[in-house]
């Protein structure tokens, strides 16, 4: 167990709203937290959608992490290439 609680490695470090810096969080207490935060009647499509949307920003910085995805100067000269396909 570490200094948090924790007792395994997959905690990464999150914001979380009670506090003014990084503690690291496991993906349960992040879903833990945000459910908790969330309104008494939230639909469950849009915690759903809450999820997907921590998920796929934490594995963009796992990927940034890793040296993986694109400069941002990339993304921006296509950005005008995919806009347009989708129309």
């Amino acid at each position: 167990m570490n200094d948090y609680g924790h007792y395994n490695n997959s905690s990464t470090l999150a914001i979380s709203p009670y506090f003014d810096h990084l503690i690291p969080m496991s993906n349960r207490e992040l879903v833990i937290d945000l459910v908790t935060r969330l309104p008494e009647n939230t639909p469950l499509t849009e915690i759903v959608r809450e999820i997907e949307f921590i998920a796929g920003v934490r594995e963009g910085l796992a990927q940034a992490e890793r040296g993986e995805g694109m400069p941002a100067e990339e993304v921006r000269k296509l950005l005008p290439q995919w806009a347009s396909k989708s129309s």
